[in-house]
């Protein structure tokens, strides 16, 4: 949103709130290609919530982009809370992004698991600070480079697996 206002204000116009979220989905709308869901994703969202389990999305991305994108996709709804780097002024893998969360839900460190597909930012973020994690490979994978800490791998990125490795 900072980035938009300003491009506005650089050009002399006073922007709404509203003008300056239109403007960025606009853009976002119109710079993406396509926007699917990985398969077996709503499957595992499903489970988990069947299972009583809370969900919670640390997030590097923008709101402005991601949190439009997931209502789109229809996901939004299976999350117990969402946290975007940019709204704390701090970004995965620093200790206190993943502190402001457990400490936030008062999480159990020893009953939850990080999943993420960035073996710095989410795995090596997550062991930082105790948390068990999943490494999941993805086409949007940084290339491995030293050692990877995470409790669990899929280097095929099968999502239906996650399943029979994290519910116990």
């Amino acid at each position: 949103e900072t980035v938009f206002s300003k491009l506005y204000t650089n050009k002399n116009i006073l922007p709404s709130d509203e003008l300056i979220m239109d403007t960025a989905h606009f853009f976002r709308t119109s710079s993406i290609k396509y926007i699917k869901l990985y398969d077996s994703v709503i499957e595992l969202l499903e489970l988990l919530k069947k299972k009583g389990k809370k969900i919670y999305l640390l997030s590097n991305a923008q709101r402005i982009f991601t949190l439009y994108e997931m209502r789109l996709l229809g996901i939004e709804k299976y999350f117990d809370d969402i946290l975007f780097s940019a709204d704390y002024k701090m970004c995965k893998p620093d200790e206190n992004f993943y502190n402001t969360l457990i400490n936030k839900h008062n999480l159990n460190i020893k009953n939850s698991i990080m999943i993420g597909n960035d073996y710095i930012c989410d795995i090596e973020g997550a062991s930082n600070v105790g948390l068990d994690s999943l490494y999941l490979h993805s086409n949007l994978s940084p290339e491995i480079k030293g050692k990877l800490k995470s409790t669990y791998t899929i280097m095929d990125f099968d999502i239906a697996k996650i399943p029979e490795l994290i519910i116990k």
